[in-house]
C-alpha cells in the first residue's frame, strides 16, 4: 500500500449473480482508489474471486444517478421530476401519510416488498432483515414476489417438501466432479463471473467433462467441451429419454432408491395415491405408514422413512423449520425390510404398482427417436451423452435457475431424475446444482430474533398475489393496497410488462416510497426517494469463505444517504412499530446477529472484528460439499425423496416431464403472425439491472441496446447490421438496432434487458414480455399445486406471510413469440 492508503472489506453489490465474492477496498484521503479480490485466512482463502463488476465497484459511490437527499415527487409519476428535501420533512410528511392510509385501509393496505436480489448480501443482508422485521410486526402485506427461478423451486417444493437447500449444493462441489452438465444457464464468464466460473474452469482443468446444453453458442458453450444445442422448452423430452436409457439398461443405483426415495412404494392403480396401512386389513398401521413388499417375508410390509445413522426419523416438520410444509410418517416401520424395487400386485384385493414399476412405465414412450423429434438433437448424442453420465464418479448437472418456460418445472424433475436414478445425489461431487449459492461453512445467524421478534407464531403481516393486489380495485370490500415501499429491487425495469405495474398498480397508490442509492426506472414513479448508503458507507457482517467478516465503512457517507438502520427506524413510525426499532445502530444490530448460539460463532463478537475484520469461523473444515452427509431432512409425507407426487397424479404431474410449451401450442396463426422466439437475455458485464451506469463496462459490452438475430433469419428479412428495426408481439413494441451473429440460432431475436428505459429509442424489452402472473403463468399442474400447497402451509402453523406464492405459478419468461421488420438502411 501507499503512504496514506488503508483498506477495509467490502461485500460486493453485485450480490445477485449468487457468487457473492468480497473485496479488499483501499482508501486513500477518505477516497476510494480501488478495489480487489479480497483473500481471508481459513482453509479455503481461493474461495473469494470476482469479476469485472467487483473492480468497476470502486467508482459506485460516486457515479452521476447517485441520490444523495431525500427527494420529493413534483411532476407525475414516472417523469423523474423530484425536489430535494430535509430528511425532518421526509420523515413527518412520510410518517403521517402512512397513519392516515393505515387508519383508512387498515395495516395490510401497506405492501413492503422484501425480494432482496439488488442489495449487496441478498437475503442475508441487515437491510433484508429489518425490512422483513418492518413487514412481519406492523400488519403489512408482503408484496408478491416476481415469478423468477421458480422452476427449480418447483422440484424440491414437490419432491422434497420444503424450499430448503437439498439441490443448492456448493458451488465448490463441482471441483470433485468427474464430469458436468451445464443445462439451460450460462455460468462460465457470463452470469457467474466470479468463483463458479473459477470452479467450473479448475475441475475442467483437473479432467472433468463439461457439457453445455443450452439455446445459444454462449461463452459457456464455448468453454465447454461439448455443446448440444436444443430447441426451445424442449430440455424435459431429453431428460425424460435419458432416464428411459438408465431404467431400461439397469444403470440406476438400486441401493440408494430403496434406501433414500420412494421407489419402492406402492401406489394404487386405482386412484394414483400411495398404498397405506390404513387401506388394508392385513398390515396393521395408519394413513401414514406406507407400503413396500418386502422380500424377507415376501408379503406387504411398512417402510419407514428415511433414518440417519443416529437412528434419528428424518422427514416431516423438523422443529426450528419455518418453512416444512409436510407431517412425516409415522416412522412405525416393520423390522428389518428389504423391499422390493419392482413388484406389481394385489394387496386386500387392490391393485397396486412400485413407483419404480409406474415411472417404468411413465417413461416407456420416451425413446431417443420420440426426443429428437421434439428437441432436434440426434439421438446418438443423447446416448453418448447419458451413458457418459451414468460411467462418470460423481458426475454435477448446474442448472443455474436457467429454465424460464410455463414447462421449466416439469422439465427440472424430469432431469433431477437422473441425480436420483444414477445415485449421484448422494455422492460427493455429484448433486443437482439449482443456483450458484454456496458460501462455504454454514452458520446460524441470529436472523429469526430480528425477523420474527415474536416468534412465527406472532408473525402480525400477511401476503397478497399479484392477482389479487391489481383486481382489488374492482371489489372495495375487500382488501385495498394503497402504500407500498420499494427495498432493493427495480421491477419497473426487470419485470415482464412494466405497463401493468405502471399503470394497474400505481395508479391505485396513494403512496409510494423508494429506498435505493442510485436513479433507476422505478424511482422515477415514486413518492419520496429515501437516499440509502452504498455498501462503502455502512458496518455489516458477512459469511463467507469459512470466515466471519465486518464489512467496515470504507468512506464516509456522502451527501445526506443514510443506513438502513436509520431509514427502518423512519418508517417504523409511520408503521406503528417504532418500539422494535428504536435506538438500534448499525452495530446494535451486529451484536444481535451474532448471538445466535451457533457454536460457529462462539468467542466471535463485535469488539473482536473491529480490530481484525475477518475471523475464520470456530471448527471451520473447508469441505467441499455442504450436503457431504446423507441423509438428509425430506420434509415429505413419506419422509423420503419423493419423486412421485400423488396430489398432481390426476392432472398427469404425478412424474416430471415434458409439456409443450406456448412455443408449441401458439396456434397456426399466431405463429405465422409472430414466427420467431424472444428470448431475453442477461449481460455479462452488467448484475440485471445494475452496473449500467459505468462506461468502461458499456464499452465491453455495447453501449447501447441492440437486438441479436441469427445471419439466416435477418436475411430473410434483408436485414443488416446496424439497420434499425421494430420488433413487435401482441403485448407490445420496440425499435432498436439490427446486430447478426451465428451464436444465436435461426428463428430468435435476442434481447438484452439490462438496459434502462433511457437508452432505449422508445420502449424496453420488456413491454414485449408476458405480464407478471397472468393468465399465461397459469398451468394446469402449477394451479393444482397452489391449491395444495397454501392451505398445507397454514395447517402446518406457517403466516401465509411467509409463504412464497410465486412458487406455484410458471416461468414465461422465454416463450414470447415476435417478429422483426427493417425500418431504415444503417
Amino acid at each position: 500500500m501507499s503512504e496514506n492508503e488503508n483498506f477495509v472489506y467490502t461485500a460486493c453489490q453485485g450480490w445477485g449473480c449468487h457468487d457473492h465474492c468480497m473485496l479488499k477496498t483501499y482508501v486513500k484521503d477518505g477516497v476510494i482508489e480501488r478495489t480487489e479480490r479480497a483473500v481471508f485466512p481459513g482453509p479455503r482463502p481461493e474461495r473469494n474471486r470476482t469479476c469485472q463488476k467487483g473492480i468497476i465497484s470502486a467508482k459506485l459511490p460516486y457515479i452521476k444517478e447517485r441520490i444523495l437527499h431525500p427527494m420529493k415527487r413534483v411532476g407525475k409519476r414516472g417523469e423523474n421530476k423530484f425536489e430535494a428535501i430535509s430528511w425532518d420533512q421526509a420523515a413527518e410528511e412520510i410518517t403521517a401519510k402512512l397513519r392516515e392510509i393505515r387508519a383508512k385501509y387498515g395495516d395490510a393496505s401497506v405492501m413492503i416488498n422484501t425480494f432482496s436480489c439488488g442489495v449487496a448480501g441478498g437475503q442475508w443482508s441487515l437491510p433484508t432483515v429489518l425490512a422483513n422485521r418492518l413487514l412481519y410486526t406492523s400488519g403489512a402485506t408482503r408484496f408478491h414476489f416476481p415469478i423468477i427461478d421458480v422452476s427449480g423451486q418447483w422440484t424440491y417444493n414437490i419432491e422434497e417438501g420444503n424450499p430448503g437447500n437439498v439441490l443448492q449444493s456448493d458451488t465448490d462441489s463441482m471441483i470433485n466432479a468427474k464430469y458436468i452438465i451445464n443445462w439451460a444457464g450460462n455460468p462460465i464468464g457470463w452470469t457467474r463471473g466470479g468463483h463458479t466460473t473459477a470452479t467450473m474452469l479448475d475441475a475442467q482443468e483437473a479432467g472433468a467433462k463439461i457439457v453445455h446444453i443450452g439455446l445459444v453458442y454462449d461463452c459457456t458453450a464455448a468453454k465447454a467441451d461439448q455443446f448440444i444445442p436444443v430447441k426451445p422448452a424442449s430440455d424435459g423430452a431429453m431428460a425424460l429419454a435419458m432416464d428411459k436409457i438408465i431404467v431400461d439398461e439397469g444403470l440406476y443405483d438400486e441401493e440408494a432408491l430403496l434406501k433414500y426415495t420412494v421407489a419402492p412404494l406402492f401406489v394404487r392403480d386405482d386412484n394414483g395415491q400411495y398404498l397405506r396401512a390404513s387401506d388394508l386389513s392385513s398390515v396393521e398401521g395408519g394413513e401414514r405408514d406406507f407400503i413396500c413388499w418386502d422380500k424377507n417375508i415376501d408379503a406387504p410390509a411398512i417402510l419407514g422413512p428415511v433414518v440417519d445413522e443416529s437412528g434419528i426419523v428424518r422427514g416431516g416438520t423438523a422443529a426450528g423449520n419455518a418453512y416444512a410444509v409436510i407431517g412425516a410418517s409415522s416412522g412405525k416401520a416393520s423390522e428389518n425390510v428389504e423391499p422390493l424395487l419392482e413388484k406389481v400386485a394385489v394387496i386386500d384385493g387392490i391393485a397396486c404398482k412400485t413407483v419404480f414399476v409406474k415411472l417404468r412405465e411413465h417413461l416407456a414412450p420416451w425413446t431417443l427417436e420420440k426426443q429428437e423429434e421434439i428437441t432436434g438433437v440426434p439421438g446418438e448424442v443423447v446416448d453418448t451423452l447419458v451413458h457418459e453420465y451414468i460411467a462418470a464418479d460423481p458426475a454435477t448437472i448446474c442448472l443455474q435457475d436457467a429454465m424460464r418456460y410455463s414447462n421449466g418445472g416439469q422439465a427440472y424433475r424430469a432431469i433431477n431424475l437422473l441425480n436420483l436414478l444414477s445415485g449421484n445425489f448422494a455422492k460427493v461431487g455429484g448433486r443437482i446444482i439449482l443456483s450458484a449459492l454456496g458460501d462455504g461453512e454454514m452458520v446460524s445467524f441470529n436472523e429469526p430474533a430480528i425477523n420474527w421478534p415474536n416468534g412465527i407464531a406472532g408473525v402480525n403481516a400477511t401476503q397478497a398475489t399479484w392477482d389479487e393486489i391489481l383486481d382489488s380495485p374492482n371489489h372495495p370490500e375487500k382488501q385495498q393496497y394503497k402504500a407500498y415501499i420499494n427495498t432493493f429491487v427495480n421491477p419497473v425495469h426487470a419485470w415482464p410488462h412494466p405497463d401493468v405495474f405502471c399503470g394497474q398498480f400505481v395508479e391505485n397508490l396513494e403512496l409510494m416510497i423508494a429506498l435505493d442509492f442510485r436513479e433507476t426506472d422505478t424511482t422515477a414513479w415514486a413518492d419520496y426517494i429515501l437516499p440509502e448508503c452504498t455498501p462503502f458507507e455502512h458496518e455489516e457482517i458477512y459469511a463467507n469463505s469459512d470466515c466471519i467478516m465486518l464489512q467496515k465503512p470504507a468512506i464516509e457517507r456522502r451527501g445526506e444517504s443514510q443506513t438502513a438502520s436509520f431509514v427502518y427506524e423512519l418508517l417504523s413510525k409511520g408503521m406503528g412499530v417504532h418500539q422494535y426499532f428504536e435506538g438500534m445502530e448499525d452495530a446494535d444490530w451486529t451484536r444481535l446477529r451474532l448471538a445466535s448460539g451457533d457454536p460457529k460463532l462462539e468467542g466471535i463478537t463485535y469488539e473482536r472484528l473491529l480490530e481484525e475484520q475477518v475471523i475464520p469461523m470456530n471448527g471451520a473444515t473447508g469441505k467441499l460439499d455442504i450436503y457431504e452427509k446423507i441423509p438428509w431432512t425430506y420434509d415429505t409425507e413419506t419422509g423420503r425423496h419423493q419423486f412421485y407426487c400423488e396430489e398432481l397424479a390426476d392432472v398427469g404431474g404425478a412424474f416430471g416431464g415434458y409439456v409443450p410449451s406456448r412455443l408449441v401450442t401458439d396456434d397456426d396463426e399466431y405463429k405465422e403472425k409472430y414466427p420467431l422466439q424472444m428470448y431475453p437475455g442477461r449481460h455479462r458485464v452488467f448484475m440485471q439491472t445494475q452496473f449500467t451506469e459505468f462506461e468502461e463496462l458499456r464499452a465491453i459490452g455495447g453501449d447501447k441496446p441492440f437486438v441479436s438475430m441469427n445471419p439466416a433469419t435477418a436475411k430473410e428479412r434483408g436485414i443488416k447490421p446496424g439497420d434499425l428495426i421494430e420488433i413487435e408481439n401482441k403485448n407490445g413494441r420496440m425499435t432498436s438496432v439490427a446486430a447478426l451473429s451465428e451464436a444465436f440460432p435461426p428463428g430468435m431475436a435476442h434481447v438484452w434487458y439490462a438496459y434502462p428505459k433511457k437508452d432505449h429509442r422508445d420502449n424496453p424489452p420488456t413491454v414485449l414480455s408476458t405480464p407478471l402472473s397472468g393468465p399465461d403463468s397459469h398451468t394446469v399442474v402449477a394451479d393444482k399445486w397452489e391449491s395444495i400447497n397454501l392451505p398445507r402451509s397454514l395447517e402446518n402453523g406457517i403466516p401465509r406471510a411467509l409463504v412464497y406464492n410465486g412458487l406455484d405459478r410458471a416461468e414465461t419468461y422465454w416463450e414470447d413469440r415476435c417478429e422483426v421488420r427493417k425500418i431504415k438502411e444503417a
